[in-house]
């Protein structure tokens, strides 16, 4: 095999490669869903990634969140995070519960930007996410 043609057929493995783990952090599936202020719903066949909001409290406001989770296969998360990145509040959903529902309530231990994150990990089903500070 000559220099040229190894080299193009390393260099096709490379980017081959690169695409491989690159697509693998977030793939989705018969994905259709919606994440707008207030509220992230969707639905899926096949769905690995997050999909997250931030919402900016107030030292002493409460977040009010209610969901609802269908998980098929795979498992779901939902978690609500702090502006340093730490995780105050955690729901998991797997195929063992098969759905899953309920209502966080907490108030803001410091002011900023928190973030809600729903993650799937190679789950299949549907997720709806809704919530308000007062």
């Amino acid at each position: 095999m000559s220099n040229r043609l190894f080299m193009r057929v390393v260099v096709a493995l490379v980017m081959l490669l690169v695409l491989v783990v690159a697509s693998g952090c977030h793939r989705r599936v018969g994905f259709v869903g919606t994440n707008v202020p207030g509220h992230m719903e969707a639905s899926y066949m096949s769905y690995t990634g997050n999909a997250e909001r931030e919402v900016r409290m107030e030292v002493g406001d409460t977040l009010h969140l209610e969901y609802q989770t269908v998980v098929e296969e795979g498992r779901l998360s939902i978690t609500v995070g702090d502006p340093n990145g730490n995780v105050l509040e955690r729901v998991d959903t797997t195929t063992r519960d098969k759905s899953s529902e309920g209502t966080i309530t907490m108030n803001a231990p410091v002011g900023g930007d928190f973030v809600i994150r729903v993650r799937g990990e190679l789950t299949r089903g549907n997720y709806d996410v809704s919530w308000e500070v007062q």
